[in-house]
């Protein structure tokens, strides 16, 4: 208790040794907090004056909506697809293309490389 009473003695001694320092410093405090309800007050007033406004506006149209053009999508680009749980064999024959032994040796190689800078980086 005592840690308090002495904080609250020393302010209290800052306080009484300048006065005036002390009093301008409130009075600016008093000054900024009516100014600032005032500017509240101000801004409330106009904003409810605001909504009645706008609610009794409406809009006209005065000529049609203009929708500009899209790019244009070719033909055979599609944009969505069904697909079943498993593929036709059209579908297959069409989209899937079966890995020649290159191509799955390049694939072993780059995993292969990615593995090895795991292993080397690991302490």
């Amino acid at each position: 208790m005592s840690g308090v009473q002495e904080i609250l003695e020393n302010i209290q001694n800052f306080l009484s040794e300048r006065k005036v320092k002390t009093l301008v410093v409130c009075l600016v405090l008093v000054f900024m907090t009516l100014c600032a309800l005032v500017i509240l007050a101000f801004q409330m007033s106009s904003r409810s004056g605001k909504k009645s406004q706008g609610e009794q506006r409406a809009l006209v149209l005065e000529t049609p909506i203009f929708v500009p053009e899209g790019p244009a999508v070719p033909n055979e680009y599609i944009t969505s697809n069904k697909s079943g749980e498993k593929w036709s064999e059209n579908q297959i024959d069409e989209w899937f293309t079966f890995p020649n032994e290159a191509e799955i040796n390049r694939l072993d190689s780059f995993n292969n490389g990615i593995v090895n800078d795991i292993i080397e980086a690991a302490p």
